[in-house]
């Protein structure tokens, strides 16, 4: 539910928004690729020719819900460019951590599930977009004949053996983007426009709560009693030295620099206002690594 919340901001953002110029999407990209890049060489320096070396990805990955949760908390009023920065960067991250999942870290893929999961989110593709007015007008429509279809697609996904949060992006991607109103704009459903309806802003105003106010509390409560520990003297353990130094530094710099890479030789653009403290700031929370990088240290 909140990666197909993600999903849809990110795709209004690709289609309308500060995303859609390459020379403004590129930058977050990049960003992901440094952040993964930088903190598995670091992880690796600590534990290179020991077994510990295979948890190289460990400290790769960012965990897009509390990054998120954490920057609204401390920054409220941070530049949109930032935020949608920090989302972009996140997901592509995420995409990067499930892709070395499935090629290092995934014993058999189901590509029969794999390919059985293309049939409801073709069928759920088609509505979507076929009967986006309907499903404007009609709140009770996508919980009775979508949400449904997108949970078949989900454990299908999660069946195949390749991370299923990548299910709810690729929903979320089907999702049609229209012209807004003024209405819609401000946060109001304009069921009788004549216009093409803005699908993915109605369903994120509409199920944003389930979101927000179930979804990511109900995951933060299973998530949480995490043991920190080991079998040999935590935390001046190399392991443990690796994950520390590649989510704090590793995330911060391999962020931090890539963008600064970029934005200083090509002809790429952050979009909108913003400091270099404040890039510098979205970086580190970069290096909140949970969910994933929890999976990972179960795969090693």
């Amino acid at each position: 539910v909140f990666f197909f919340m993600v999903g849809l901001e990110l795709k209004r953002e690709f289609v309308h928004g500060a995303l859609s110029r390459f020379s403004t999407a590129i930058v977050p990209v990049a960003a992901a690729i440094g952040g993964v890049a930088l903190p598995a060489l670091i992880y690796l320096a600590f534990n290179f020719g020991t077994p510990a070396a295979h948890g190289w990805a460990i400290p790769a990955a960012t965990d897009i819900a509390f990054a998120v949760a954490v920057l609204g908390l401390i920054a409220p009023r941070i530049p949109p460019a930032l935020r949608i920065f920090l989302l972009t960067l996140a997901v592509v991250d995420d995409l990067i951590a499930i892709s070395i999942i499935a090629i290092f870290y995934t014993s058999e893929v189901r590509f029969a599930f794999l390919g059985l999961a293309l049939i409801p989110l073709a069928l759920y593709a088609f509505l979507a977009r076929r009967f986006a007015t309907w499903f404007a007008a009609h709140r009770l429509g996508a919980w009775i004949i979508l949400l449904p279809l997108g949970g078949v697609v989900w454990a299908l996904v999660h069946e195949s053996g390749v991370h299923a949060t990548i299910a709810g992006v690729l929903l979320a991607f089907t999702v049609p983007v229209g012209r807004r109103t003024d209405r819609q704009a401000n946060g109001q459903e304009d069921q009788h426009s004549s216009s093409s309806p803005d699908l993915a802003h109605i369903f994120g105003y509409r199920f944003g709560p389930l979101s927000s106010g179930f979804a990511v509390p109900v995951f933060a409560f299973f998530a949480a009693g995490v043991a920190v520990g080991g079998e040999n003297r935590f935390p001046f353990d190399p392991i443990a030295f690796g994950i520390i130094a590649g989510l704090v530094l590793g995330k911060t710099v391999g962020i931090s620099l890539t963008t600064w890479l970029i934005l200083r030789f090509t002809r790429a653009e952050l979009g909108g206002e913003a400091s270099w403290r404040e890039v510098i700031g979205v970086a580190a929370l970069g290096g909140i690594g949970f969910t994933v990088a929890l999976l990972i240290a179960d795969l090693r």
